[in-house]
């Protein structure tokens, strides 16, 4: 299947000679809106564009975390946000965790080293990107501590989504890591942690006691206290769908992109908390 881009940004080093032949067909292939500009230009456009979608992500996390603590529901105010012309609906607007992967920290780690060979002050708020970022991977944690850990050393824990976004087999930064690392950190021999993810799989090395569960897989269930979604794709969402007749009464969901409401409407004997929601 042929990848498709709603846009490709080509730097060229003589504007004034345009895109070779060979080349202009060969991105064609990929978009019809390709972009011309200098080396130079092509190069800060990719780290604008990354830069912009980090300071989104930052924006809606640390209003979401804000929304809880004030009792103030991010779904709502998401809706007014979107209604503006000058946000709009494409904007990043659904909370998450963080800002992983691979690209968008590496492009952020460049720019501000950009700015600072251009004597730009912007060491500050760099530092309160990455800051909020680990906050904001540390919520799932935060709200099992609060909410979820029980004197009950035997329970177990169901993630879904281990990679750090759908569809990427990529661990990189991957906040649910950060997760596993931390429950066992305060349980190493005892607790149960199952992984649901549609294209990763474990890393056995790391963590050794950790396991995947198939989708048809059921039995696990009576034993789950704890269900993490920690990302939205329609297969981790109609996984969620499934399960959710198994589980027992009193289960905690911690929702950490907040996309899992709708389900509970039938299953009231279930504790959801969701990010942006206050609790």
């Amino acid at each position: 299947m042929l990848f498709r881009s709603e846009r490709i940004i080509l730097g060229l080093p003589d504007l004034n000679h345009g895109i070779p032949d060979k080349l202009h067909l060969f991105y064609s292939s990929f978009s019809s809106n390709i972009i011309t500009m200098s080396l130079e230009s092509a190069e800060l456009a990719k780290l604008s564009i990354n830069f912009f979608l980090a300071a989104d992500v930052t924006v809606t996390n640390i209003l979401a975390s804000l929304s809880e603590t004030t009792g103030a529901s991010w779904s709502d105010i998401r809706l007014a946000l979107q209604s503006d012309q000058r946000i709009g609906r494409f904007r990043y607007l659904h909370p998450g965790l963080g800002i992983s992967g691979g690209n968008l920290p590496r492009d952020i780690a460049s720019l501000e080293t950009l700015m600072f060979s251009q004597s730009i002050p912007s060491t500050s708020f760099f530092t309160a990107i990455r800051q909020l970022s680990n906050f904001s991977k540390s919520w799932p944690f935060e709200v099992f501590i609060r909410y979820g850990l029980r004197s009950d050393i035997h329970e177990s824990i169901l993630i879904i989504g281990y990679g750090y976004k759908a569809g990427s087999d990529s661990i990189y930064g991957s906040p649910s890591i950060q997760l596993i690392d931390s429950l066992l950190d305060i349980d190493s021999m005892h607790k149960n942690i199952y992984i649901y993810d549609e294209t990763s799989h474990v890393n056995s090395f790391q963590h050794p006691t950790v396991r995947n569960v198939r989708s048809d897989e059921t039995g696990i269930f009576s034993e789950i206290s704890t269900v993490f979604y920690m990302y939205h794709s329609e297969k981790n969402f109609a996984y969620f769908q499934r399960i959710s007749k198994y589980l027992v009464p009193g289960t905690l969901i911690i929702d950490a992109c907040g996309k899992l409401k709708s389900i509970f409407v039938d299953r009231v004997d279930l504790q959801y908390i969701s990010r942006g929601e206050g609790f």
